[in-house]
């Protein structure tokens, strides 16, 4: 699964990823070494013309933030990107008194299974999450808390997949997303048996492409990911949403944890741990 993760790009950085230089809801724009649900976050998707005019407008609402050059040419489609709230609720919740709890993670395997995931990507709700990386936590043996592990790809941001909602003009509910999880790749397996669906660079425009590519087509590309992730211990502190800052995605041994790994792996632990080994084995014998 995906519970938090890390945005940490400035506009410029994310425009220069994305390749698009245009925006939606640019002013909820924030960056966070923390991001929980609820959180708005950007998502790259594709701008079709023929959708509401509720959209189009406010694309214009912000010229400042458009790539002219590219709002003046003839292409039916181009990329956005959409500052969105991550977590999405079932399409038939369409006012703030209903409790529907939001979704913040789909299983790939169930997309055409649930309306809540079926409609939106039939109405061409495809979108990519660029992130630097994410949060996963590890039951520990002997540890009432789980230890927090950051998972990031040495070489670039993470392309993850996402289920977003538009709601039509009259409905009083948010653009919303959620996160496409698959089986966890052999590398952090071992961490938890479910992960972000990652895309590849040449994996995106099957993704987003929501008239070339059909929506079959776009779900086979959701697979474990092959390529090359890190996974480094995190701060404990990552833990409460309220912490935030780049120190939560590196982690230093508190002295008590030091001294416990200085022990075990000293000489003299060592030898005493070979004698009662041989001393086990003569008995066995």
């Amino acid at each position: 699964m995906c519970g938090r993760f890390v945005f940490a790009f400035s506009k410029k950085e994310l425009e220069n990823i994305s390749g698009t230089k245009s925006w939606i809801n640019a002013e909820k724009y924030h960056t966070s070494y923390n991001v929980a649900p609820s959180t708005y976050v950007p998502i790259v998707r594709t701008f079709i013309p023929d959708q509401p005019k509720k959209e189009q407008l406010e694309v214009k609402e912000e010229p400042q933030e458009q790539d002219c050059d590219v709002l003046k040419t003839t292409f039916d489609m181009k990329r956005v990107l959409h500052v969105m709230k991550w977590g999405l609720q079932p399409f038939w919740s369409r006012n703030d008194a209903n409790t529907a709890k939001s979704c913040i993670n789909a299983r790939s395997e169930t997309l055409l299974g649930k309306s809540m995931f079926k409609i939106p990507l039939e109405a061409g709700g495809r979108g990519v999450l660029i992130a630097n990386g994410f949060y996963e936590w590890q039951n520990v043996a002997d540890e009432k808390r789980k230890s927090p592990y950051f998972v990031s790809e040495e070489n670039g941001p993470l392309y993850m997949a996402v289920v977003y909602d538009l709601p039509k003009a009259k409905a009083n509910k948010e653009d919303q997303f959620t996160i496409i999880t698959v089986d966890a790749s052999p590398s952090v397996a071992w961490l938890h048996d479910r992960m972000p669906a990652l895309l590849k660079l040449d994996q995106l425009d099957e993704w987003l492409d929501v008239k070339r590519f059909s929506l079959k087509e776009a779900i086979a590309v959701l697979k474990p990911f092959d390529g090359d992730l890190k996974v480094q211990r995190a701060s404990p502190l990552v833990n409460s949403v309220k912490n935030d800052g780049v120190e939560l995605i590196s982690y230093k041994r508190t002295r008590e944890e030091t001294n416990s790994i200085t022990h075990q792996y000293s000489i003299e632990n060592y030898f005493s741990s070979s004698s009662r080994n041989k001393r086990s084995k003569s008995t066995k014998e």
